[in-house]
């Protein structure tokens, strides 16, 4: 039996924090990308779009879109399912558990027959729960022939579970300018606070946060508590959808 070699485990480690380095930043790119999308458009408008960036950057086999509403499921958009969008779902049997607050994502894994993907391969399938305001208002479905999103990633899509959720619901309120509430909202914040949480949306950590507004780390987490505190929000999470909402960040700030 040798001995390990230390400097070919020292390149190991690096290859590693390089790999999840990389792929932590693509999340960040995916949800700046999701987030510009629904700053500007109806998310019924970019479901599409969603959808394949999501695909995209997961590798995934197949991801789904579904909006709950009056006790209805129905596919907004996808890549490679089985249905045409616009298709009307059961949500019955184990599908209702995932349709009532409160509810955790469902990861299946290892299994034969995903529930919307065209193709069928063994493999997982990743099913969130889009939550807005203790109401469950549709399903992100992404199933993929690997294995499951690793804990980053499952991190950047509770956040863009959020960020849809969101705009599901000013969807369907039918607003498109800020309302007296945002407005008040909006006012309650520093100019400060509004830069910190306009990069939320974007996954950023708070190291890097500091570093793009050049402040320092203590001072982000200050600003986040206030944020999360004024406008009574429970994670950061929430604030990078609402921050959507108040349409900060983009062209806007």
């Amino acid at each position: 039996m040798t001995d390990s070699n230390p400097r070919t485990e020292s390149v190991l480690l690096w290859r590693e924090q390089l790999r999840q380095q990389t792929e932590s930043a693509t999340g960040h790119v995916l949800l700046e990308q999701v987030s510009e999308l629904l700053r500007a458009n109806p998310v019924e408008d970019v479901a599409s779009a969603v959808c394949e960036r999501i695909y995209n950057q997961l590798n995934a086999s197949s991801v789904a879109l579904l909006r709950y509403s009056s006790a209805r499921l129905q596919l907004v958009a996808g890549t490679q399912l089985r249905y045409p969008d616009g298709t009307r779902l059961p949500s019955q049997g184990w599908i209702s558990s995932l349709l009532r607050y409160p509810v955790q994502p469902l990861l299946r894994q290892d299994i034969e027959a995903p529930w919307l993907a065209r193709q069928s391969a063994a493999g997982y399938e990743w099913i969130v729960p889009l939550v807005s305001r203790s109401q469950v208002m549709g399903l992100l479905v992404i199933s993929g022939a690997t294995a499951a999103p690793e804990s980053h990633w499952q991190q950047a899509l509770h956040t863009l579970s959020v960020l849809l959720a969101c705009a599901f619901t000013e969807s369907g309120s039918g607003r498109s300018r800020l309302t007296e509430r945002q407005r008040q909202e909006l006012n309650l914040l520093t100019a400060r606070e509004k830069e910190v949480m306009a990069l939320l949306p974007q996954g950023m950590a708070n190291a890097r946060i500091a570093s793009a507004l050049g402040i320092s780390l203590g001072t982000v987490k200050t600003h986040i508590e206030h944020i999360l505190s004024k406008l009574q929000l429970d994670d950061r999470a929430h604030a990078a959808a609402r921050a959507v909402e108040l349409k900060l960040g983009g062209s806007g700030l």
